[in-house]
């Protein structure tokens, strides 16, 4: 089974491409998940194995953000992964013939805690999450991480204004959170590992104690369109306003 969960967005993003999205002899459907609810899906203790999690209604805070140019051209990979054990990826899969916005993600640093879970999630990118913070949804093209972030009082306005509305968010129902996680393995510190010239020699594994915990996708858990008039006006004034940020009369600092 083959399901695109968003056609507008595949369709706007592939259009000038020559070749087709996938060969297949069956019909390709959209499944429409009518707004029916998910269930929760835990992570199971302990194991090895790739586990997919879900977790509704978690509550964010934001350790840290900056911005950075990434190596992602299109948008069907949402510039996820940017990172690989905390270092940036030289490319990136995604293939795109021009680009339509700007290529750039905020990197955050969160906590996120739910009824059933706790955990800190270091250099998350996406760009849809990022877009979420920003009037119209995504960067005014010609936005350089420089003119984000050249000015600090700009810097501090751009925190402040993210961190405003994850609490927004957090009194509204808080964030629904999908991602994955797989347990490694590390050298056994406890045994004799074979030296340089013992090839035939099996290196010792342990499971690691660590859990990286990997979003693949974090939004509001409550629809914008079921906020009231006063929670959309209230969610509008905390949205960053790029394109008439310049604009904007200074207030003076103390």
């Amino acid at each position: 089974m083959f399901v695109v969960e968003v056609p507008a967005a595949v369709e706007k993003w592939m259009k000038d491409l020559q070749q087709p999205l996938l060969v297949s002899h069956y019909p390709v459907i959209h499944v429409d998940s009518c707004g029916a609810p998910l269930p929760e899906v835990g992570i199971v203790e302990p194991t090895t194995k790739q586990q997919a999690f879900f977790f509704k209604n978690v509550h964010l805070t934001l350790l840290a953000v900056y911005f950075l140019l990434t190596n992602c051209s299109g948008d069907l990979d949402d510039a996820l992964e940017a990172f690989a054990n905390g270092i940036l990826k030289p490319h990136c899969a995604c293939y795109q013939v021009t680009t339509r916005d700007a290529n750039i993600s905020g990197v955050f640093n969160l906590t996120i805690k739910g009824s059933s879970c706790k955990f800190e999630v270091k250099n998350f990118t996406s760009k849809s999450f990022t877009g979420q913070f920003l009037e119209g949804q995504s960067f005014p093209i010609g936005t350089t991480v420089e003119s984000l972030t050249a000015d600090l009082q700009d810097r501090t306005e751009l925190e402040e204004s993210i961190e405003r509305q994850i609490s927004f968010w957090n009194r509204h129902g808080g964030y629904d959170c999908l991602g994955w996680v797989r347990r490694g393995n590390v050298r056994d510190q406890g045994v004799d590992q074979p030296g340089p010239t013992q090839r035939n020699e099996a290196v010792h594994y342990v499971a690691s104690k660590d859990l990286i915990h990997h979003i693949s996708q974090l939004v509001p858990s409550k629809p914008v369109n079921n906020l009231s008039a006063e929670e959309k006006k209230e969610l509008e004034e905390l949205k960053i306003d790029l394109k008439n940020r310049s604009n904007k009369k200074r207030k003076p600092t103390a």
